[in-house]
């Protein structure tokens, strides 16, 4: 009896862990499938940098797109990085921070990761566009197994994409590994407010993350899952007030004063009214001695 018991239990933990991990391959390839589907609107519309809120650098109307730029070192220099080091994008989508961060800090080296062979394909076409084979490469690879070696990079740094894991512990696990010990780890991301929703917030958070196939959480959440992972000196921060979502929204509806829904707005732009979404940092560091 108490074998066919033992057997019973294993094949029932058998059973969930094969379902689990049914899960997480269909979760993954509705992620690549959505990002080889919409990449290249995300290209015509946004740019090269996939981001819904970018830093207000107070630009004029009508300035050049350098504001994808100022956005992109701020985050570098939020996250620390400096000459010399070597860097994991996690979730790089076609490398425009990557390519904006390496040309402005000389000897830097960045080593994105991807699920869309279609972002990985634009993204080595706007390196070498670029001029940074050398120095910024981009591959495929699930960011919860990476292909690199224990304590790899100076920092890991997410750029709105670490929403698009399902399992944050296990995420960021993967992360502290190829941490160097004194590495650093940097998030910024679109963050779910931190409080009870009513049921009209709950319905709108719930088609936000159905349109861009996303996990919102709380900030508060994605650092407890850091300090469960191994990292050390945790830092959180609210950006709602240096953050503007004006080009995503202008991505969507094209020109304010007549507005018209683009081909990326059709897919993408829903008049939400109560949608509890907040944009936030995380920082953190390995420590040198464990």
């Amino acid at each position: 009896m108490r074998e066919q018991l033992n057997s019973s239990s294993s094949e029932r933990s058998d059973a969930i862990a094969s379902s689990s991990q049914g899960e997480e391959v269909s979760y993954a390839r509705r992620v690549r499938d959505y990002y080889d589907a919409s990449a290249s609107g995300y290209v015509r519309f946004l740019g090269h940098t996939f981001q819904a809120g970018t830093i207000d650098t107070g630009l004029a109307e009508g300035a050049p797109p350098d504001y994808y730029r100022a956005n992109n070192l701020y985050m570098a220099a939020r996250a620390g990085l400096a000459p010399g080091q070597r860097i994991l994008d996690a979730g790089c989508g076609v490398a425009g921070p990557a390519i904006d961060i390496a040309t402005a800090i000389p000897g830097l080296q960045i080593d994105g990761v991807t699920l869309s062979p279609v972002q990985a394909k634009l993204a080595r076409g706007f390196i070498s566009a670029a001029g940074l084979e050398e120095r910024v490469r981009v591959q495929l690879a699930d960011y919860h197994r990476l292909p690199f070696p224990n304590g790899t990079f100076d920092a890991v740094v997410f750029f709105e994409s670490s929403g698009y894991s399902p399992y944050p512990e296990r995420l960021l696990r993967e992360m502290w590994r190829v941490t160097r010990p004194g590495g650093r780890l940097y998030v910024k991301d679109v963050f779910r407010l931190d409080r009870t929703l009513s049921v009209e917030e709950q319905a709108e958070l719930d088609e936000f993350n159905q349109i861009f196939v996303h996990h919102t959480r709380p900030l508060a959440a994605l650092a407890a899952a850091a300090e469960a992972a191994g990292y050390s000196e945790l830092e959180t921060t609210c950006l709602d007030s240096v953050i503007t979502t004006r080009f995503m929204e202008e991505a969507m509806v094209g020109d304010r004063e007549h507005p018209a829904l683009t081909p990326f707005g059709e897919r993408h732009f829903r008049p939400f009214k109560v949608l509890p979404i907040t944009f936030g940092e995380l920082r953190a560091r390995r420590l040198l001695t464990e």
